[in-house]
Formats: C-alpha cells, structure tokens, sequence
C-alpha cells in the first residue's frame, strides 16, 4: 500500500512538473526589461516683450502706461506682483501709492510678452 501512495505521489507529482514546464513555455519566455525612468522638467513662465509705445520706462523692470501712475507706485506694484508668485501668472495685488498715501488694488495679467496691470485711479503699470 505505501509503495501504491509512493508510486501515485510520483506519478502526480511529475504530471504536475510537466504540466507546469509546458504551460510556462507556451506563451513563450517572459520579456526582460530595464526599468524605465521619464523625467520631465518644467519651467517657469517667463516674459519677455517689448512694452506698448505709450509705456514709459521708470528702470529696466517696470514702466508706466498712464499719467495717473508714477514711478514709486509701479515699482510697489511689481514689488508686490513678484513677492505673490511667478512671473507671467495672471493674479491680484495690492500696492501702496507713496503719492496718495492710500494702498489699491491691481488686477495683473500677461499680455504681448510683458504683464500688465490695471486698477486703483485710473492706473496702469507694465512689468517687463
């Protein structure tokens, strides 16, 4: 009786190696691969254009399109414009007129490669 259970754990047990060897080869070896690896860099939006005939320059960075704007109050402007995120990114700020003594709101937005910002009285300042 143990040489039947011997002969049958045998017989299964090399049916089973078999069955195994011939239902792993059937589709053929497994690919090998390195693993890949994507990298993707981003970068930051920049601007750089040309400012609007009417802009008038206070330094390299900043001009004024409007006579209602000065100089101290573009240069607050784009102060508070670049301390609130990337350049190039339209958004909200608010800056202090040194003129006037009063803080307005500025709505910015990209145009024509430069950002350009509108608000308070009548004021427009171009950020280069």
């Amino acid at each position: 009786a143990i040489v039947a259970v011997i002969a049958t754990l045998v017989v299964a047990g090399g049916a089973f190696a078999v069955w195994t060897l011939w239902s792993s080869g059937r589709d053929g070896p497994a690919p090998t691969s390195a693993p890949v690896t994507v990298t993707e860099t981003a970068s930051a939006t920049t601007t750089t254009g040309t400012p609007p005939p009417d802009s008038v320059p206070c330094d390299s960075t900043v001009g004024v399109g409007s006579t209602m704007t000065t100089c101290p109050f573009a240069a607050a402007v784009r102060d508070a414009y670049l301390a609130a995120g990337a350049k190039g990114e339209a958004r909200t700020v608010r800056a202090f007129s040194p003129a006037t003594g009063r803080s307005y709101s500025m709505s910015c937005v990209p145009e024509q490669g430069i950002v350009v910002c509108r608000g308070g009285d009548n004021a427009v300042v171009h950020i280069y």
